[in-house]
């Protein structure tokens, strides 16, 4: 079975409704907030490893850790009443069995615990302390193993069945499932961890945008693009935008506006500078200009890279200064700084989009390269959703070609 990672190393999960991940160290969760996780297929053959690094809560009631659909490879993870860890298997035949721990886990405390389901059908479970000291460990054999998974939950038991959510925390960045040793879900690589990142805001279609291999190809204004799902509220907070821009043919174009905010904007005007209106209805006379002719020597040039960043390093003696950059390679940087007596506003941000009709659905001429466009927050990773599928991790180092 061949399985396809993005540059995170695996699956992304999905978060429904509004759980707390911070640093990727997901809590809150209840009946409607919790973090989802797509279904793979798997042979009743195939080696299956999960991992759960958490946090105990409070101990009371059946507390889920890890849900999932009772036709699937996977074992939930659940804490009963005692404070002990239940590890429930369904097999095809519909006899139920399980690889239950009988250590008495304590509130508020850190540990891991690894289920293996083996080729032979052996299920083992092992907890671990947050020293990696083995606590407890058990083991059986399930005859009937059903292929797939269903439904993948965090936080939570699969919709419709029994007990409560989870009162404590799991640390995503520590937690995976692995088939037949390549990663499915987890295992981020190095250059997510060292951003310390902060959850994965997604982004929503808009029209009907083509994506190859994470770059969005000759997007159009406003039509057949993409906007971040949910806002960005930076506020007095340092931030830093990152666009990678493929073959640009066109001088006067969009970059990106903020949605709900009229006319808050960043393109490239027929001056060729960058044009950012920060906050056009706090104050429509604020435009910052800067890099003057950058832009229109990459199109003339036939430039195939052009890498552009607008930062802001926060709230300075009642001012904002913004830093332009721009570079043809990603290394030598040209950069101009302008302060401004107002932040950004808030609002999704809606890429390759000016302002209200303006352009709609005028191709904004160039590609956009998703794999290296990112925004940070606080120096943390807020946005940032690469999608190629010849960039994989195995080992944390980065390969290029698929895995089998």
């Amino acid at each position: 079975m061949a399985l396809y990672h993005s540059a995170r190393g695996s699956v992304n999960y999905t978060i429904v409704g509004n759980p707390t991940i911070v640093d990727g160290v997901a809590s809150g969760f209840s009946s409607s907030d919790y973090v989802t996780v797509t279904p793979f297929s798997a042979l009743a053959t195939d080696e299956v490893v999960e991992k759960i690094t958490f946090t105990t809560g409070t101990i009371s009631g059946n507390q889920w850790i890890l849900g999932r659909s009772q036709n699937s490879v996977l074992l939930g993870v659940y804490i009963n009443s005692s404070g002990k860890l239940r590890i429930p298997f369904i097999e095809n035949n519909g006899s139920a069995i399980s690889c239950n721990l009988d250590y008495v886990l304590s509130a508020n405390t850190s540990y891991s615990v690894i289920v293996v389901r083996s080729t032979n059908g052996t299920l083992t479970s092992t907890l671990y302390d947050n020293q990696e000291t083995v606590l407890d460990t058990a083991s059986t054999t399930a005859q009937y193993a059903f292929t797939g998974t269903g439904n993948i939950f965090l936080g939570v038991t699969a919709s419709g069945g029994h007990g409560n959510s989870f009162d404590g925390s799991i640390d995503l960045n520590h937690t995976y499932i692995k088939v037949n040793g390549q990663p499915w879900f987890g295992i981020c690589p190095i250059e997510v961890q060292k951003h310390q990142l902060m959850g994965p805001v997604g982004y929503e279609e808009v029209g009907s945008p083509t994506i190859t291999d994470g770059v969005l190809i000759s997007p159009t204004d406003k039509q057949n693009t993409i906007k971040t799902s949910q806002v960005l509220n930076v506020g007095d907070s340092s931030w830093e935008m990152q666009f990678k821009v493929l073959n640009p043919t066109v001088k006067g174009c969009a970059l990106f506006r903020v949605n709900g905010n009229t006319n808050t904007r960043c393109t490239f005007s027929s001056t060729n500078t960058f044009n950012l209106y920060p906050d056009y209805q706090s104050d429509s006379s604020v435009v910052l200009r800067a890099l003057e002719n950058f832009w229109s020597n990459a199109v003339d040039n036939q430039a195939p890279v052009v890498y552009l960043k607008i930062s802001c390093i926060g709230k300075v003696d009642n001012s904002y200064p913004f830093i332009f950059a721009a570079s043809l390679d990603g290394n030598s940087w040209t950069t101009q700084q302008i302060i401004s007596s107002v932040p950004l506003a808030s609002g999704a941000i809606s890429y390759c989009s000016s302002y209200n009709s303006y352009q709609t659905g005028t191709s904004v001429g160039y590609d956009l390269d998703l794999n290296e466009t990112y925004i940070k927050v606080n120096g943390k990773l807020w946005f940032w959703q690469p999608q190629s599928t010849k960039k994989i991790y195995v080992d944390n180092i980065r390969v290029w070609e698929k895995s089998t």
